[in-house]
């Protein structure tokens, strides 16, 4: 596995966006955390964060977020990201991000990478860096 995601769809619209993405960046390995929308047909639903251990304990996480807020701040800038060779990016939802709580329940560091997401739906996030390490790497 190169690149894989973790996504939380709790907005059913965002299912369609999601879809879309991952198959144009032939991301293999999707994980989901529960949400309010409509599963994803082929990925792997986990519980939590710490239940990504079981799947993929080699990965490197990181998490997509912004500063401000109750919810975890970034530290590393997205352009200044260095992309690991086998990733798991973190996304939260449209209407729930991913908390402080869930990164600390995760197994191993993780990296949290700064995207200006307040005006961005989660799926065109993704895009984002997903391209972002398509450019730098070569490759997914």
């Amino acid at each position: 596995m190169n690149a894989g995601v973790v996504i939380k769809i709790d907005n059913p619209n965002d299912r369609t966006g999601w879809d879309q993405l991952l198959q144009a960046f032939g991301v293999v390995q999707i994980y989901e955390l529960p949400g309010l929308g409509h599963p994803l047909d082929h990925s792997i639903k986990i519980e939590s964060l710490a239940d990504l251990v079981n799947y993929a304990p080699a990965s490197e996480l990181l998490v997509l977020a912004g500063r401000a807020g109750d919810f975890v701040q970034g530290d590393v800038d997205l352009q200044e990201l260095e992309h690991p060779a086998d990733a798991i990016y973190i996304f939260g939802g449209t209407m729930t991000r991913i908390t402080a709580r869930e990164i600390y329940d995760a197994p191993g560091e993780i990296s949290k990478v700064f995207i200006p997401t307040d005006d961005l739906f989660p799926y065109q996030a993704g895009a984002i860096v997903l391209w972002d390490r398509y450019t730098k790497r070569g490759v997914l």
